[in-house]
């Protein structure tokens, strides 16, 4: 004798088994479809690889008596550099470095960036731009992996009031990857 519980079991079983092979079926049907459109947006969308910008953490002038009271400009003297890994070198230095690093692989294709360009813009603790100043710079085009000295440099001239005077490194290169600037 059969009862109304096992039949309705029963029907049940078979109705969630022809749905999961209809479902089955229609996943294999569609799934190729969605692989690939994730295996293009992939390929469109390259990750980007790591980024190494490294400058002198300071730059110090040459002491002038007379900038407590008038408007004056000062030739670098010391340099307070880090090495190619970001590591802080503890003496300072006649001479400033600056590193430069973007080269990657994604897929076994080489990406990045070989060289780029270095400029610099003085500029005020409101990132306001200053007028004057000059930083010599060994080469204004840098190799990826490689690095520029700063071999010397003077400040605008600064009043005496002023808070500080920063310089901003601005670093240009095409990534391969996109050919964008």
């Amino acid at each position: 004798m059969t009862t109304k519980h096992s039949l309705f079991s029963k029907a049940l079983s078979v109705i969630l088994t022809v749905t999961l092979v209809l479902g089955a079926l229609s996943l294999g049907i569609v799934f190729p479809a969605a692989v690939a459109r994730a295996a293009e947006s992939r390929s469109a969308a390259l990750p980007m690889g790591d980024l190494t910008f490294i400058v002198p953490e300071a730059l110090y002038l040459y002491p002038n008596g007379s900038s407590w009271t008038a408007s004056t400009s000062s030739p670098f003297q010391y340099y307070v550099n880090n090495d190619a890994n970001n590591a802080p070198i503890t003496e300072t230095g006649i001479t400033g470095k600056i590193y430069y690093k973007y080269a990657y692989t994604f897929d076994q294709v080489n990406y990045g960036a070989q060289t780029a360009e270095i400029s610099y813009q003085f500029v005020d603790s409101s990132f306001r731009s200053l007028s004057g100043g000059s930083v010599t710079l060994s080469s204004t085009t840098i190799a990826s992996g490689g690095s520029v000295d700063i071999t010397a440099g003077m400040s605008p001239s600064l009043a005496a009031s002023a808070n500080g005077c920063y310089i901003l490194w601005t670093l240009t290169f095409t990534d391969t990857a996109d050919g964008v600037l």
